[in-house]
């Protein structure tokens, strides 16, 4: 795959560029983040408001529709040939690479994971590297919702690196289990915010 974006619908909720003389970079990015949430929470409490509504008018029912596609949790892999890690390491990217991940986005399903990276063992290393540089865009652009979900692939390939295919679909068989399944749903949520502040601090 050449140099590629793939992405469900896109939300530009703050379209400013243009940084003040009298504000530094990072204060101008931590400003824009900080408005763009700001923003998605005016529109999630619009949201509420509206399926509160008992009789909606058609009005009132497109807004609705409209809100619930803009709220929707979205993806964008952005892959290229080639990118530069933080140490300025230089990593090559295989053509289907990208087409793996975006798949596996689609199919969310544990399973599917653990079939789809031990068919593609050859390329774990351009997937993980990949999946990890993803992760990183998407903090970068405030985007929670895909965040945990990179998060979740990380720490289950992570589990598949150590332990093999017949670990890791024994560990899904136990997320089955409500209590294994709320475990591992608040560590997939410390991974991403210990990737979240290690981002976000050399910003």
């Amino acid at each position: 795959m050449s140099s590629s974006e793939h992405s469900t619908e896109s939300v530009e909720l703050s379209s400013s560029s243009e940084i003040h003389p009298n504000i530094d970079e990072k204060s101008y990015k931590n400003w824009k983040r900080e408005t763009r949430k700001n923003e998605k929470r005016e529109l999630k409490e619009k949201l509420k408001i509206l399926k509160n509504i008992q009789n909606p008018t058609e009005q009132q029912k497109i807004e609705k529709e409209n809100l619930e596609k803009m709220l929707k949790p979205q993806f964008t892999v952005k892959s290229e040939d080639s990118f530069r890690t933080g140490n300025d390491q230089e990593i090559e990217i295989k053509k289907d690479v990208g087409d793996i991940l975006v798949e596996l986005l689609e199919n969310q399903s544990l399973e599917y994971f653990s079939d789809t990276i031990n068919k593609n063992r050859t390329s774990l290393n351009d997937l993980e590297e990949l999946i990890l540089y993803n992760l990183s865009e998407n903090i970068k652009e405030d985007n929670d919702e895909m965040g945990l979900i990179l998060s979740q692939m990380c720490l289950l390939m992570a589990y598949f690196n150590t332990h093999g295919k017949g670990q890791l679909d024994k560990l899904i068989i136990e997320l089955k289990i409500p209590d294994k399944k709320k475990e591992f749903i608040k560590e997939i949520q410390r991974y991403y915010q210990e990737s979240k502040d290690a981002i976000l601090k050399i910003q």
